[in-house]
């Protein structure tokens, strides 16, 4: 039997469940020895204010959530510094993918492509030109992923108020 899989808007109610993902998330950083979300961020409250903002996004498998991501049309501060190719687009023309994880249970069941076609579709009926993500360089499997998802590789920017290395490989995918 073939899963059904859709996204929605979260709700407060998700909150555990979106924790409980990131957990995982943080689980899969550290054993690849990445130092992302390992100091306490993202924690509730910020995805609390991503809810309120009408920004988070779930992912749904069967009547599970099974991945979580923030689609945000706010530009981002650190994106206006890139050391590299730069960036495919203007700098008001895009949104950017944030905070997207998948639960353990559903890794490789196309969750992720899934959420990143969702984030397209917004994209476009915002009439932006471009979605733009950035991870840790040390984030294997999210860059070849991003590849495979069409993303092209922009350069590096600098989350200079992030705890550890503050570095990240920064991707851009037009609409």
């Amino acid at each position: 039997m073939k899963e059904q899989i859709a996204c929605r808007k979260a709700r407060e109610s998700d909150l555990s469940k979106i924790m409980g993902i990131i957990e995982d998330a943080r689980v899969f950083m550290r054993k690849f020895d990445m130092d992302q979300w390992q100091g306490g961020y993202p924690n509730e409250d910020v995805f609390r204010q991503d809810i309120t903002l009408g920004e988070c996004y779930v992912a749904v498998c069967d009547s599970e959530i099974a991945g979580v991501m923030i689609v945000s049309t706010v530009p981002e501060v650190c994106y206006e510094e890139i050391v590299g190719q730069g960036w495919l687009t203007d700098q008001q023309a895009y949104m950017t993918i944030h905070r997207m994880a998948v639960s353990e249970k559903y890794r490789g069941k196309k969750i992720a492509e899934r959420m990143i076609s969702f984030a397209e579709r917004i994209c476009m009926e915002q009439n932006r030109k471009s979605l733009r993500v950035d991870t840790h360089k040390k984030n294997l499997a999210m860059k070849s992923f991003l590849e495979k998802q069409g993303f092209s590789y922009c350069g590096i920017v600098d989350y200079k108020n992030t705890a550890g290395d503050t570095l990240r490989v920064a991707y851009e995918k037009l609409n």
